[in-house]
């Protein structure tokens, strides 16, 4: 049996917060593939998004997050983590 799918609330919460800020957003990584029947668990949720990086620190400002770096990263290409916990 698989790892327990991670909660859906912080995704959810993120998911509002991008709404909000206008961002149009999509599932990416372990929860897409599991949506489409070819991964048998959700390890994390991703969000992706084409916003500008700076928009996204900008939606997020006052918020936990991570700023990753390369290779994943570059100026066009926004890499964060934002920390939406449920409690």
């Amino acid at each position: 049996m698989g790892a327990p799918t991670p909660p859906l609330e912080p995704l959810l919460e993120v998911a509002d917060i991008l709404r909000q800020g206008g961002v149009g957003f999509a599932l990416g990584g372990s929860g897409l593939l599991h949506a489409l029947g070819l991964a048998g668990s959700v390890g994390d949720w991703d969000l992706t998004t084409d916003a500008e990086p700076t928009m996204i620190y900008r939606i997020f400002e006052g918020r936990p997050q991570e700023r990753h770096g390369p290779p994943a990263c570059t100026p066009t290409r926004s890499c964060v983590s934002a920390a939406a916990r449920s409690s």
